[in-house]
């Protein structure tokens, strides 16, 4: 069983100081990290999508690299932690 957390108060506080700049998609009961992913991929409405994990394992200011990949053949941009990050984002057009 997951640890109980104020995850969704602290959601519900960033949600009304940021609205309507972001939007708070909750499930009735946890469905996990992948749930919470898919939910999020298929509620976005804009064009590009972003996501970062809390605990710091991306680095955001590496967004701008990502950016420059993506094109209108674009699928998916990606990028990793680590030693790894000093090579180009990886780009995967196959994905429209």
């Amino acid at each position: 069983m997951a640890a109980a957390t104020n995850t969704g108060a602290v959601l519900e506080e960033l949600r009304r100081e940021f609205a309507p700049h972001m939007r708070v998609e909750t499930h009735p009961r946890n469905r996990g990290y992948g749930g919470a992913l898919r939910t999020g991929f298929a509620s976005a409405t804009k064009e590009f999508v972003f996501y970062t994990d809390g605990d710091g394992q991306y680095d955001v200011e590496e967004l701008p690299r990502l950016l420059e990949a993506a094109s209108p053949t674009t699928g998916l941009v990606t990028a990793t932690n680590g030693a790894a990050r000093s090579g180009p984002p990886r780009v995967d057009r196959n994905h429209l």
